[in-house]
């Protein structure tokens, strides 16, 4: 339970922005199944939150946070989200959901009125495997920068635009964000060993970063909260640590070369993401 008491006596730290905002750092506490009381921090001018692992089924109960620039979320069990979530947090500009079960399209509509949003990471989710995911997300969400550790590029941006500007690309909005045309399908399952425990979750997403000419295959799995990125070449593994350092440089990133530099250094792996200074 988030009394009132449990939040006002947890962590509140800088956190490792360029900004350094004030964070309140609940990462591995076990949560309820939505936030509860964020209200007696209002006035404790926090601009990031960090609710990772695990806890959390859904996006919702949260108090107006104007101040609230960067929401972390990952590795819970989040497959909803309320539809005042975007007024709750107007101008939040990060947002990371890695590691969840949104599996819908429109259980992630109100993520699309997030207009301010230049970052977002729905990796691990099922949704993402939904036809026109990506561009959905591109077209609705028009400072978005980053989409899944991935550029947005401008090819993509008129891409988004040509599929769902014109009268049958609204019928085809309308059509996949309406609850029963993507149903539950793409759900995560944990199942069972011989001995009755539970299997550690893993999942795996393809991801193509869209300005390469060939498009470079990227499959990323987790398990257990750590992060592998499988390139062509081999693989790299993301600590918590080494997560916590991406999201810092991906919010702080604010050229194409800067960008460039992130994704670089993720290929290398944690000792590079740690090096890099932007």
């Amino acid at each position: 339970m988030m009394s009132a008491d449990f939040l006002l006596s947890a962590p509140i730290r800088l956190a490792p922005t360029q900004e350094r905002e004030r964070e309140l750092f609940l990462r591995g506490r076990r949560l309820p199944a939505e936030v509860e009381n964020l209200s007696v921090l209002l006035d404790h001018g926090l601009g990031a939150i960090d609710v990772s692992e695990p806890g959390l089924q859904s996006l919702s109960n949260f108090p107006v946070m104007p101040g609230l620039r960067i929401l972390t979320c990952c590795n819970n069990s989040i497959s909803r989200v309320s539809d005042d979530f975007p007024r709750s947090l107007p101008l939040l500009d990060v947002l990371v959901l890695t590691g969840n079960r949104l599996a819908s399209l429109s259980s992630c509509e109100p993520l699309l009125r997030l207009k301010s949003l230049t970052v977002l990471s729905l990796l691990g989710n099922p949704v993402t495997r939904k036809q026109h995911y990506r561009l959905l997300f591109i077209y609705s969400l028009p400072n978005l920068r980053l989409l899944d550790l991935s550029r947005v590029s401008k090819k993509e941006r008129d891409e988004a635009k040509l599929l769902f500007s014109k009268k049958k690309g609204k019928a085809l909005m309308a059509e996949l964000l309406s609850r029963g045309a993507d149903g539950g399908s793409g759900s995560i399952n944990v199942g069972e060993g011989d001995d009755g425990s539970k299997k550690r979750k893993r999942e795996e997403i393809s991801t193509t970063t869209a300005d390469d000419k060939e498009g470079s295959s990227r499959k990323v799995t987790r398990v257990e909260g750590v992060e592998t990125v499988k390139q062509e070449s081999g693989s790299v593994t993301l600590s918590a640590q080494d997560t916590e350092r991406l999201e810092y440089l991906l919010a702080k990133a604010t050229t194409a070369e800067q960008l460039n530099a992130v994704e670089a250094a993720m290929k290398k792996g944690g000792a590079a993401l740690q090096a890099l200074e932007l």
